[in-house]
């Protein structure tokens, strides 16, 4: 009889229960495999032993600084800022055992795709030396006025050049953190 009524119980209360599984988490930059990624990234910005040193930057038409962030003498973070001829670039990196974990982009490009105004962001995340997640939001805009990509919600990039980005990032990672390297001697 007590076995009965417990399976009554149960049966109530799993019916009583909502048909439609609850989600926890609705941003498209919830995901497991990068949780660790992010995890890692909020230690580094938490940081109270980091040690940092600028570099001028000169890519093509583009000026600024790169800002390199090390602890115990390893690169683990860098900032690309940069102005362009037609816009601006700011770039943020983090290296985790000298291997790229996180690329997250923000540029503006004036006169792209016509007349048109660019902006965008994207955050890709690495995992063991391969993209695993990106996240994209903006695009081309009529006018750079309407173009505030911060107020734009993230969503799954579905680029075609996926590869190209995976590859380009990390060489560009390895790049900076050779320019970095030679500037200690």
């Amino acid at each position: 009889m007590k076995f009965f009524s417990f399976v009554i119980l149960l049966v109530l209360l799993i019916s009583c229960g909502s048909g439609e599984p609850k989600s926890l988490h609705t941003t498209p930059d919830f995901d497991p495999l990068i949780s660790p990624v992010k995890e890692y990234v909020q230690q580094i910005e938490s940081a109270g032993d980091l040690k940092s040193q600028t570099i001028p930057l000169s890519e093509g038409t583009t000026t600024g600084t790169y800002t390199g962030v090390f602890k115990d003498r390893q690169l683990v973070k860098f900032v690309a800022q940069g102005i362009k001829t037609d816009g601006q670039k700011y770039l943020v990196f983090y290296l985790q055992n000298n291997q790229l974990v996180l690329a997250h982009i923000k540029e503006t490009s004036k006169n792209c795709h016509g007349n048109k105004f660019c902006a965008w962001e994207i955050k890709n995340y690495f995992l063991n030396g391969h993209l695993i997640k990106s996240l994209k939001r903006g695009d081309a805009f009529m006018s750079e006025k309407e173009a505030n990509v911060d107020e734009k919600k993230f969503v799954q990039n579905m680029d075609e050049d996926m590869i190209q980005m995976d590859t380009t990032q990390q060489q560009y990672a390895a790049y900076v953190a050779g320019l970095f390297n030679q500037a200690k001697k």
